[in-house]
């Protein structure tokens, strides 16, 4: 595992003046209502959608984080992931035996610590030109490469979709929290190097060279042509693999002769060490959606009519509740969302990142498979047996040959307390440590996740423009 060793002026990221746009209070709610009901009466063409779009951006703050995003990758042009230690990437891939011996230090507690003298250290940025102008206006200084914004593709807000899947926007708050740094968005088109994690993103990463820590792959979609459902290696792209989600994933990148790593694992499950989970249990059972079973695409939005399975009586609304994972894109907002998973006692999910946080936590779970009636074991080596792809990798890459879910059709409604007590007898907590998968972590450690008991800056995590 690399260690970091920090001085006590990289150790303090201080408060930093941002870019502020103009304050929307009432216009933005009234513009994108006022548009949803003219469209719902005259059905308009896809002009007044996007004028609809934009107004809910508005209202949302989605704007204002696709802006902010666009002119973080503008001031900090050039950045680097290889070069972050004296070692680059070495000291990760070494074995535990070939690791510096020295323990990590917590950023709290090294601020005592010294850092060895850089080139750039010796400069001072400049203080006049357009890129210093830049640099005033949106609140960001040239600053030493190792403690310089990491570069991060994940499925980000666009103007088009304001809210944050929950799964993908955990990404850029656990690579900040491991590494104690800001984070810059990047495309995942982009030709400058970059690191991508948490998701199933492999598949559009293309150009320039790319690190990826327990990302996912799905190797039925292309990276240029949607209508070709098989995965082809990109040209003019250069793939890291530190880790993957598990080895569904390796299997489709090394199908294209990209070299492989075997370290798997999903870095949400390092997630309690960041969020703390709900103080009590309110409900029996928390049933996570897909957000493809939405009506749809945003926060508190109903799952679709005909879908009859998740029909919950009303004897059982005070125990049985459905849960998306689309929030608003704030810290708070994804806190709000793990809190309000963890406060079930047990999970359903056709949702990946459901099934992974409830396993992290701790809490009595089940892939809830639209296909099929009951408690099924299956075979998660053979891939004829029907069950979603993100779930058989995350699942193989924490151990696990076969797997009990819980089926029901689409269309029939469930019965609640038949799938309570199935989960409570199938379920089996997951044994899997993550120190493989921390040992992979592209990047110096800014604390020791096996050892802190809460790690993460929350001023810094607040910063990101998800």
């Amino acid at each position: 595992m690399q260690r970091r060793v920090v001085s006590q002026e990289s150790d303090v990221v201080p408060p930093v003046p941002e870019l502020m746009l103009p304050e929307f209070v009432s216009f933005p709610k009234v513009f994108a209502t006022a548009l949803d009901r003219v469209q719902t009466r005259l059905k308009l063409n896809p002009v007044a959608e996007l004028v609809q779009d934009f107004g809910r951006s508005l209202q949302t703050g989605g704007l204002a984080n696709v802006v902010l995003r666009y002119f973080d990758r503008y001031a900090h042009p050039k950045l680097s992931i290889s070069n972050r230690s004296p070692q680059g990437f070495g000291t990760a891939a070494l074995p535990s035996s070939a690791q510096p011996t020295e323990p990590i230090q917590p950023l709290a507690a090294a601020s005592s610590s010294a850092s060895p003298p850089s080139d750039f250290a010796a400069k001072k940025p400049s203080t006049s030109g357009f890129r210093a102008k830049l640099d005033r206006v949106i609140g960001r200084s040239l600053r030493p490469q190792s403690d310089a914004p990491v570069p991060l593709c994940w499925a980000a807000t666009t103007l088009r979709q304001p809210y944050a899947n929950l799964g993908d926007a955990l990404s850029p708050v656990i690579v900040s929290a491991l590494s104690g740094l800001p984070i810059v968005h990047q495309r995942f088109d982009s030709s400058t190097e970059r690191l991508a994690s948490v998701g199933t993103i492999g598949h559009g990463l293309k150009n320039g060279s790319v690190h990826l820590w327990g990302t996912g792959i799905d190797g039925k979609r292309h990276p240029f042509h949607r209508h070709l459902t098989y995965y082809e290696r990109p040209p003019n792209t250069e793939f890291t693999m530190h880790a993957l989600r598990g080895p569904f994933s390796a299997r489709v990148f090394e199908k294209q002769g990209i070299p492989v790593s075997d370290v798997y694992g999903d870095p949400v499950m390092l997630l309690p060490g960041i969020m703390s989970p709900a103080p009590a249990k309110t409900h029996e059972l928390g049933i996570i959606v897909h957000i493809s079973e939405l009506s749809e695409l945003k926060d508190g939005a109903a799952v679709r009519g005909e879908l009859g399975r998740y029909h919950i009586p009303d004897d059982l609304q005070d125990s049985v509740k459905i849960i998306t994972t689309l929030t608003d894109a704030s810290l708070a907002a994804l806190e709000d969302r793990v809190r309000e998973m963890t406060a079930c006692k047990r999970i359903l999910s056709t949702s990946l990142h459901g099934l992974v946080i409830a396993e992290t936590y701790g809490i009595p779970c089940a892939y809830f498979r639209p296909v099929g009636r009951g408690p099924v074991q299956v075979d998660l080596m053979d891939e004829q047996v029907f069950i979603d792809h993100r779930v058989r990798d995350y699942y193989c890459g924490m151990g696990l040959n076969t797997l009990a879910i819980y089926c029901r059709d689409r269309k029939r409604p469930t019965n609640w307390e038949k799938a309570i007590a199935a989960i409570d007898k199938i379920w089996q907590p997951v044994e899997w440590s993550p120190e493989r998968l921390l040992e992979a972590f592209p990047l110096p450690l800014a604390v020791d996740p096996m050892k802190a008991a809460k790690f993460g800056d929350r001023a810094l995590l607040e910063r990101i423009r998800l």
